[in-house]
């Protein structure tokens, strides 16, 4: 279980796998990036997170103890390269 990360296009391999213990540690910037742009991470859904999304989820995990340095670098790349991420769910 948990949620691939994965730049967006046909064919692309996941970036990043985001854990259920993970999504449990990030749960108050998920809240917060849901409650600032409807953007709602979901272990069972897909969603884009566009590179402006990416950078507001960058500023809100650097309150949360424990976020995988991972996590974070698949976040800084697409902000500076400028992509969206698809976060799919199993």
């Amino acid at each position: 279980m948990g949620i691939h990360l994965s730049r967006e296009g046909a064919g692309k391999p996941p970036l990043y796998h985001l854990t259920e213990e993970t999504f449990k540690i990030i749960a108050p910037a998920r809240e917060q990036l849901a409650k600032q742009t409807g953007v709602e991470l979901d272990l069972f859904g897909d969603v884009r997170l566009s590179a402006p999304h990416a950078a507001l989820f960058l500023a809100l995990l650097q309150s949360v103890p424990d976020v995988p340095a991972e996590l974070k670098q698949t976040l800084e790349t697409a902000v500076k390269e400028d992509f969206a991420l698809l976060a799919l769910g199993d």
